[in-house]
């Protein structure tokens, strides 16, 4: 950049009171397993609506985001697709929207309905925790929006490769326990516990050491 100028293609926006400038990432994350399976990149000051009909996939029939997508159910890509206006949007509300006070004495349900989405919507921060906390990548590094969605495609994908291993021990240990189950064995034998739980941490250790090997060649491989 002799010009010293600022990229074009990237754009200033404003968070609460504090201005940025740069580019944004949009994700799509699997509800199931945490994957990232499609970003996106935009400059900063696109609307995270303006994305979301390149996120859904072919196969998802319901979609969890935060009040930030509120509306979307109106927007023309949506409308227009036919697959995309039968999805089921669970959007979070606002907190300003939930009017009871803690002066009320009964159970409430619209706080426990929004804890539900958001227990859910959550999983798409952790892909970024690790991109940005493990990875340390939190600025863009190129001039343009492709190279650095090519940048974050094989960030994402490393990320992906880190969850892994805690994806593989869950199933490893539910298989532990239905096969628990399915032997009519009584839950409540400490011994039994003992030796589950210690073969679960054997295989995780495992299925994360051999893991880690691989991400080492492979980003040795491509930087």
């Amino acid at each position: 950049n002799k010009d010293k100028t600022r990229d074009p293609e990237m754009h200033q926006t404003k968070k609460g009171n504090q201005w940025y400038f740069g580019m944004k990432i949009h994700s799509g994350v699997d509800a199931g397993t945490g994957y990232v399976h499609t970003i996106t990149a935009t400059a900063a000051n696109t609307h995270d609506i303006v994305e979301t009909h390149r996120l859904v996939r072919e196969d998802d029939h319901t979609v969890y985001a935060d009040s930030g997508y509120l509306g979307i159910e109106k927007s023309d890509e949506i409308k227009q697709d036919e697959h995309l206006s039968q999805v089921e949007y669970r959007i979070a509300a606002r907190p300003s929207q939930n009017r009871l006070t803690n002066r009320y004495g009964g159970f409430n349900w619209d706080r426990k309905i929004e804890h539900d989405k958001s227990s859910v919507r959550c999983k798409v921060e952790h892909p970024f925790h690790i991109v940005k906390q493990i990875f340390h990548c939190a600025k863009t590094r190129y001039r343009g929006l492709k190279k650095n969605l090519h940048m974050f495609h094989i960030l994402f994908a490393s990320a992906n490769l880190l969850i892994a291993p805690d994806q593989a021990g869950k199933k490893t240990f539910a298989l532990l326990w239905g096969r628990c189950a399915h032997l009519r064995e009584i839950p409540a034998n400490m011994e039994r516990r003992k030796q589950i739980q210690a073969r679960f941490e054997y295989e995780n250790e495992l299925s994360v050491y051999k893991l880690t090997k691989y991400v080492n060649k492979s980003l040795v491989l491509l930087f």
